[in-house]
């Protein structure tokens, strides 16, 4: 039997620590296929190639070197290299990610086989720095989604997500770079690919876990990503609605609205010393803001997340 050939896309961006850790989980994984890493450095400074460096002749690795900032830029040198290396599927890994389970890919190639389904997704579990405050582990905010293995999402992320490259056949530049700065490439991708009627199917059993610094679990950053997020998604939104444009802002700002007020009632029925639900509020505030600020212009511009 002919073997699949698979590739595993990394984008990474002066994280070489991260970058390391990442590496040496996937020396573990079990693969019956033709597995190669593409490895995309987004700093011209190539910080990323020493780390690379280290896993020659441990790991059938290719570095590239993207110069153009940006993560849309990134992603589709991935896809570019793909398509060189007549690849049949891809699955993205954040470089902050890192792979416990020796069968996680096996269990994404499952599902797409079980279920007849060009993209598979999995969870994205926290591991946390060992001084995050517990306020912030217990308000949930980083935790994964979950379903069960074999439903279909609507959309989902490109961390943890197994695509079959030949969907991808019909656009040249397949990752929009007008998200570069803002995020949202992979959202705005995933939404398209459904409305074309691919399938996306959750598998339970393909966890990776996500690394999570003191630097992202504070009220601070869980506010602006709550925020930013949801101005991306209300911007992609209407930037797929082709008509009733007024129609999907009114619903935007409803929708804020209504997030917003819940957010500041779960805040004002905290109690005292019960960070974790004043966090949930605020997340709720945050999102809900975001909607109504994506449908009225405002933007983000920051490269990478912390």
């Amino acid at each position: 039997m002919t073997k699949l050939k698979i590739g595993i896309c990394i984008c990474t961006f002066k994280r070489p620590e991260y970058l390391l850790r990442l590496l040496h989980s996937l020396l573990e994984i079990y693969c019956r296929e033709e597995l190669t890493l593409i490895l995309v450095d987004n700093d011209e400074a190539q910080s990323a190639y020493p780390v690379a460096e280290k896993f020659k002749g441990r790991l059938n690795l290719i570095y590239e070197l993207e110069q153009s900032k940006g993560l849309a830029n990134a992603r589709n040198k991935c896809i570019e290299k793909a398509r060189e290396l007549n690849l049949d599927y891809i699955v993205f890994l954040d470089d902050d990610e890192i792979v416990v389970n020796e069968n996680w890919l096996k269990n994404l190639l499952n599902t797409a086989e079980l279920y007849n389904s060009e993209i598979v997704t999995g969870p994205v579990m926290p591991l946390y720095d060992e001084k995050v405050k517990d306020y912030i582990k217990k308000s949930g905010f980083f935790d994964s989604a979950s379903y069960v293995t074999g439903e279909s999402l609507p959309h989902t992320g490109t961390g943890n997500t197994l695509i079959k490259l030949s969907i991808l056949s019909y656009k040249n530049q397949v990752f929009s770079t007008k998200f570069n700065t803002s995020g949202g490439e992979d959202t705005s991708l995933f939404l398209e690919l459904v409305k074309k009627g691919f399938k996306i199917t959750w598998c339970d059993t393909a966890e990776v876990f996500e690394y999570i610094p003191l630097s992202r679990a504070n009220m601070i950053y869980i506010f602006k990503r709550s925020f930013y997020s949801a101005v991306t998604y209300s911007k992609i939104e209407l930037d797929k609605s082709a008509s009733f444009k007024g129609k999907v802002r009114l619903n935007r700002i409803l929708k804020g609205v209504v997030k917003t007020s819940k957010g500041i009632i779960v805040m004002s029925q905290s109690p005292f010393g019960k960070f974790d639900k004043f966090v949930k509020g605020l997340n709720l505030i945050g999102n809900g803001l975001g909607d109504i600020g994506g449908t009225i212009g405002v933007s983000k511009s920051n490269l990478y997340k912390n």
